[in-house]
């Protein structure tokens, strides 16, 4: 990607808080609870939600077309949000693996906001 990316430290952070990831300098350990930006999926039209989308679309370059089209499923980019089992059975894979795919398509997006903050000199610093 030659491309400059434009993403401001505070939005860095607020999208690492909303995926869960254990990068975010506000990072609580739980188990089974559901994802932050499960709320902000409910109201597509916030604010919250289009800072949100805004820095997943700029470092979407990193992902798989296949974990691209369950996280533009998931956080409901250019159609209404999928159920897991929906996006399963369009891919003839398990919900399951919809979840993994998911997850690691997230880790992906975490370790690149790291590195582009890296490579600008900007720290976010990070639970160890």
């Amino acid at each position: 990607m030659d491309a400059e990316i434009n993403i401001s430290k505070e939005d860095a952070i607020f999208y690492l808080e909303m995926i869960d990831s254990v990068k975010s300098p506000n990072f609580k350990p739980g188990l089974f609870r559901r994802k932050p930006y499960y709320i902000l999926i409910k109201d597509r039209e916030s604010i919250n939600y289009k800072r949100f989308i805004s820095v997943y679309t700029a470092l979407r370059y990193v992902l798989s077309d296949r974990e691209q089209f369950i996280l533009n499923r998931v956080y409901g980019i250019n159609h209404e949000v999928t159920p897991t089992k929906n996006i399963a059975s369009s891919l003839q894979i398990t919900p399951g693996r919809v979840l993994t795919i998911r997850n690691k398509a997230n880790v992906k997006l975490a370790r690149e906001i790291l590195k582009l903050f890296k490579t600008k000199k900007e720290h976010i610093p990070i639970k160890e």
